[in-house]
C-alpha cells in the first residue's frame, strides 16, 4: 500500500470480518455528466428489460 495512511471501515460477514479501504478524492475519477443525445434502440430496451426480468429474485435473508 506504498507506505501510506489508509483510512478503512469494517464490515461483518459470513463468519469473519472484511475490511474496505477508503479512496483520497485524487483516486476517485471525477463524475461525467451522461450525454443526452444517446439513443437506444427499441431491441437494445427490449433485450436489457428481458435480462432484468430473467435476473430479478424475491430478496431472501437467509441466502446472505
Amino acid at each position: 500500500m506504498h507506505n501510506r495512511e489508509y483510512t478503512v471501515f469494517l464490515r461483518p460477514t459470513q463468519g469473519g470480518l472484511m475490511l474496505h479501504t477508503m479512496y483520497y478524492e485524487e483516486e476517485v475519477k471525477k463524475w461525467r455528466v451522461w450525454r443526452a443525445d444517446v439513443e437506444l434502440k427499441e431491441a437494445e430496451i427490449k433485450v436489457a428489460h428481458q435480462l432484468i426480468e430473467a435476473l430479478a429474485d424475491e430478496w431472501d435473508p437467509e441466502k446472505i
